[in-house]
């Protein structure tokens, strides 16, 4: 099956459920390069696919390369892509709700604040309410009163937790893909069998084949077990 290699962790299982599955075909084959018989996998526009005939969206073609670092053979073959997965526009203000919305959804907050009631001490009146020209307090643990408790302040183990829209999540998933193919920063190759599973080899390879900094191996199990940190 093919993989893909993006620079930014995604949320693709998502996607993958809530589309129709496509069939692939070889795109384009010579005599000198064959092209691999891939089987039905979403995400994967088939030529015999129709598209809405209202909508101008063409299917997009990327190359499917190999991960063999001698560099020789290294595209073999053309794979279609859906246009409305990455084709589309790019709305840059839904991406950022899901990159604040992924930051937030695990977070939790340890800082700590005491009520009045937890506060130590202010048991008693700490004078009469008439007689004293001051005003009338009940308790020096007020929060009125330094060193009283807090009124509206954080508490521990409170989570920011929210759930963005189900469209929104796929909005910003179909955006960032759309914009990382854009700007050939998403990657599939054949398989991810690779000839060593050394830290090294990953980096070397990330490097000459100019993939950049941060690269994110994407596998049909979302898990690439061979690959060592």
């Amino acid at each position: 099956e093919h993989h893909c290699i993006m620079a930014q962790r995604l949320f693709y299982p998502t996607l993958r459920n809530s589309l129709r599955c496509f069939g692939t075909t070889p795109g384009w084959q010579t005599e000198a390069v064959a092209v691999p018989q891939a089987p039905s996998a979403p995400l994967i526009l088939n030529e015999t696919s129709e598209i809405d005939k209202n909508v101008a969206e063409v299917a997009r073609e990327a190359w499917i390369e190999t991960l063999d670092p001698s560099g020789e053979n290294l595209h073999v073959g053309l794979i279609h892509l859906h246009p409305k997965v990455f084709a589309t526009y790019p709305r840059l203000d839904i991406i950022h709700e899901n990159v604040v919305w992924q930051q937030k959804y695990r977070m939790v907050n340890t800082s700590h604040t005491k009520l009045r009631s937890e506060v130590r001490g202010g048991g008693r009146k700490p004078w009469p309410q008439k007689g004293t020209g001051r005003a009338r307090h009940g308790s020096i643990r007020s929060p009125l009163w330094k060193g009283g408790g807090v009124v509206h302040g954080p508490r521990a183990f409170t989570t920011q937790f929210y759930m963005l829209s189900f469209g929104k999540r796929i909005m910003g998933l179909t955006s960032t893909l759309s914009a990382k193919f854009a700007q050939d920063d998403l990657k599939i190759v054949e398989n991810l069998d690779m000839p060593s599973d050394e830290a090294g080899f990953l980096e070397k390879l990330c490097e000459d084949r100019c993939w950049g900094p941060s690269v994110l191996f994407v596998d049909e199990t979302e898990c690439v077990q061979h690959v060592k940190a």
